[in-house]
């Protein structure tokens, strides 16, 4: 089930997916804080499996209001199963209806290039690297 959940309730698929496994305390972010900041998750038997967070964010380039998506992640044995598509077509829906946003944008891991391409994000960068991270590229999805 897809559902709001809380910033706590991100951290430890935060933590398992995105992080290395680093402690809670070091898988914040400062848009974690700011007014606007919406976290989804995907619950199955009782445990949070997937998650994503939207923040209020626009880019300097764009006209309308801006939502961004950061940390989003399934745990690893719940892959393939369309749960990442289900939390992301529920922040899209919420973001565009009920905050008004006009587009969605985010910084996309190489590993997820079709995932976001498949729902309907184009590219608007070249390929960049994230230290530690990897290579990234900027991809947005208009509302």
């Amino acid at each position: 089930m897809v559902r709001y959940i809380t910033l706590e309730e991100t951290l430890p698929v935060r933590s398992a997916v995105l992080r290395n496994h680093k402690p809670f305390s070091e898988c914040y972010i400062p848009g974690d804080f700011e007014e606007g900041s919406m976290h989804i998750g995907y619950e199955e038997e009782g445990q949070i499996v997937g998650v994503a967070s939207f923040y209020p964010q626009t880019l300097e380039d764009r006209v309308g209001k801006g939502f961004r998506l950061r940390l989003m992640g399934v745990l690893t044995a719940y892959h393939r199963r369309g749960i990442g598509a289900k939390i992301l077509l529920e922040g899209i829906r919420i973001v565009k209806k009920e905050k008004g946003a006009s587009y969605l944008w985010c910084n996309s891991r190489k590993v997820a290039y079709a995932f976001y391409e498949a729902l309907g994000f184009v590219y608007i960068s070249k390929e960049f690297e994230i230290p530690v991270i990897g290579p990234h590229r900027k991809m947005i999805l208009e509302l």
